[in-house]
């Protein structure tokens, strides 16, 4: 396996919780899947990988419509707002702010409508750059770690760094967190930083392991990150806890520190002893769901018909490797049945997009006529009722099945 030392505290030593499979490419940079690990040390708990993704092409959040971060929807649009409010009581709004990971801006437009005048943004995609300069906002393309071999004398030092979303999805977060300090970071300056509160997912098990995915490799709570940031010579002046919209049904948890470099400040890291019961408690839970989810299927796909899978997400990666549509594709069981198609909103994904769908389920040839016919299987719980009413709104025939019974999934 990968020899990836803590995220934290660099110990090599860990201990192995779970085995997550993906379906994927085999030029996916995660196709074989992963370790979930528990330091010895610290009690961090992350994936034991030696990549992660990458963002530059083909990112997910560049899709302007379908991703977080951009304040496209209603829900994500709050987020951002309820963000930036609270960003406002920290700095004032002549301070020179860097949202690294911007996405499409959102964040940073948000901080506009109060009143900010002095903004940078930076990512890796260039969709996202794009999206956010025509929101009048100056983005440049780049990405940690190498942001500070790069861009150190065009951005120069910020009052405020923004890390919202960024540091789960980093190999070596500690790492970035001191390039930032050392290049970037004025002599009194903040980082402001968000992440997914891992000591919380067992409360909110909407999707089963939603939050390991290909993206997410490093799993924090309070106490990790307090640890993380310790370790180079960050003091925290604030926190606190919320929970965040995760669709327009769903929210998920997140924590949040205000952080200010102090060389003269000390802290002994502290072993967190309660991430481990939480993770493996959010692990049960999330078994039991796609044991459910599985069962469904096989009472409601029937043995003599193709079905379309629409939503090409994270929860898909793992249907295609833990359940019975694992069967359907490789053929093994029930093999008169196959996927006929695999739709997402997302050009990112490169699945088929709506209109192709609609071109197959109303076919010009009478060969293809049995496409309407064709089982619609929901592949996501947090974005089912969007794509229902997608499938409406196409005004598709086709029978649509939900991954679970609609009573368990409200």
């Amino acid at each position: 396996m990968p020899n990836r030392p803590c995220p934290v505290c660099l110990s090599q030593e860990r201990e192995a919780l779970y085995t997550q499979v993906f379906s994927l490419p085999a030029t996916h940079p995660m196709s074989a899947g992963y370790d979930l690990v528990c330091c010895s040390k610290c009690g961090m708990v992350y994936a034991n990988v030696n990549m992660t993704e990458d963002y530059s092409q083909d990112s997910k959040y560049a899709d302007s419509l379908t991703s977080t971060g951009a304040g496209s929807t209603p829900w994500d649009n709050k987020r951002l707002a309820v963000t930036a409010a609270y960003i406002s009581t920290i700095v004032p709004p002549y301070a020179r702010v860097l949202d690294v990971g911007c996405a499409n801006g959102g964040l940073l437009a948000a901080l506009k409508d109060l009143g900010f005048t002095n903004l940078t943004g930076i990512d890796p995609s260039p969709a996202c750059v794009a999206e956010t300069v025509k929101k009048g906002i100056y983005c440049h393309r780049g990405g940690l770690p190498d942001l500070s071999i790069n861009l150190e004398e065009l951005l120069g030092e910020f009052d405020l760094i923004i890390l919202s979303h960024v540091l789960e999805h980093l190999l070596n977060p500690g790492q970035a967190i001191r390039a930032l300090g050392r290049h970037h970071l004025s002599s009194r300056g903040l980082i402001y930083i968000e992440v997914p509160d891992a000591e919380h997912y067992k409360d909110m098990v909407i999707s089963p392991y939603q939050d390991i995915n290909t993206e997410h490799i490093n799993h924090f709570s309070d106490l990790g990150l307090r640890n993380l940031l310790s370790q180079s010579g960050y003091e925290c002046l604030a926190d606190g806890w919320k929970l965040i919209p995760a669709s327009a049904q769903h929210a998920t948890p997140a924590l949040y520190h205000v952080f200010r470099e102090d060389h003269l400040f000390t802290y002994r890291l502290k072993r967190d002893e309660d991430l481990k019961p939480a993770i493996v408690e959010y692990l049960n839970k999330s078994h039991r769901l796609l044991h459910n989810i599985d069962l469904h299927l096989c009472s409601n796909l029937a043995p003599d018909k193709p079905v379309i899978l629409w939503g090409a997400g994270q929860l898909l990666h793992k249907l295609l490797s833990s359940t019975l549509l694992h069967s359907l594709r490789s053929g093994t069981v029930l093999h008169s049945l196959r996927i006929a198609a695999i739709v997402d909103s997302n050009p990112a994904s490169g699945a088929m997009n709506l209109q192709q769908l609609r071109q197959l389920v109303y076919p010009n040839s009478s060969r293809d006529a049995d496409w309407s016919s064709y089982p619609i299987v929901i592949c996501s719980i947090l974005h089912d009722q969007s794509i229902l009413a997608s499938i409406k709104e196409l005004g598709l025939p086709n029978p649509v099945i939900h991954l679970l019974p609609q009573k368990e999934n409200q």
